[in-house]
């Protein structure tokens, strides 16, 4: 049992050592249906786990970087920029009071 989890572990996050394989299971797998879908399988087996473990690293890769920008925020290393400062708030055009009592000045 600890022999299938540790080549489980080194196959799927593909470290890879080399010291266990499932050769020996497939050996003349040209001539027997079962030892070729077992190969198949195991074959399909790796590439999803390895597809999973991936996906898993890249969301734990997610998860830090948004909590160390978070406490550098908190810290004050980093200033997120307030709603305000942003340009989609901000109207294309301003006309306060004055400017449109001087333009109806100007018109008269």
């Amino acid at each position: 049992m600890l022999s299938s989890g540790y080549f489980t572990f080194i196959t799927l996050t593909t470290i890879g050592f080399g010291d266990y394989f499932p050769g020996k299971a497939f050996r003349g797998y040209k001539g027997s249906i079962t030892k070729t879908l077992t190969l198949m399988g195991t074959c399909f087996y790796m590439m999803l786990g390895m597809a999973l473990v991936s996906m898993c690293i890249n969301l734990m890769q997610e998860q830090l970087t948004a909590k160390v920008k978070w406490v550098a925020n908190e810290i004050g290393l980093i200033r997120q920029p307030d709603i305000a400062d942003t340009d989609e708030e901000k109207p294309l055009t301003r006309i306060s009071a004055v400017d449109a009592t001087s333009r109806s000045n100007l018109i008269e």
